[in-house]
């Protein structure tokens, strides 16, 4: 059984409300998932995210697992190849990794969600995608 409710949004309806000029008319509430009421769901902004850092967590694995398989050169940025030396793969892909996904989130919170579902695209394709090939023909 449905209750129903109504929802008041400005318009030219109905009297004033109290000391306020705006006035105000109701419209009954309608159900969820109904053609009228938006569907309740997760944001595009909050897929991107979570699709961005599945990405970054992906390609961590996938570097670490190419590293121990291939070794320090096989990593294209110089500076984590050479982070990699001093401090091993492990601990440099963690940092890199965080730090990715910390500058993910302030995207997020900046609602620039377009940059980051390009981002994501982006990544896929130059980062997950050629250590897939790399490892699968291994």
């Amino acid at each position: 059984m449905i209750r129903q409710t109504s929802v008041a949004v400005p318009g030219p309806a109905d009297g004033p409300v109290r000391g306020n000029s705006q006035r105000f008319r109701t419209f009954p509430a309608v159900r969820p998932g109904s053609v009228v009421a938006p569907a309740a769901g997760v944001s595009f902004g909050r897929v991107t995210l979570a699709l961005f850092v599945v990405c970054q967590a992906t390609d961590g694995l996938l570097t670490y697992f190419a590293v121990s398989a291939f070794g320090h050169g096989v990593e294209g940025n110089p500076i984590l190849a050479t982070w990699m030396t001093l401090a091993g793969a492990g601990p440099t892909l963690l940092v890199a990794k965080l730090g990715a996904c910390a500058c993910g989130l302030v995207l997020y919170a900046r609602g620039t969600h377009r940059a980051l579902a390009t981002l994501t695209a982006m990544y896929l394709l130059v980062a997950v995608a050629p250590w897939l090939y790399l490892l699968t023909i291994r």
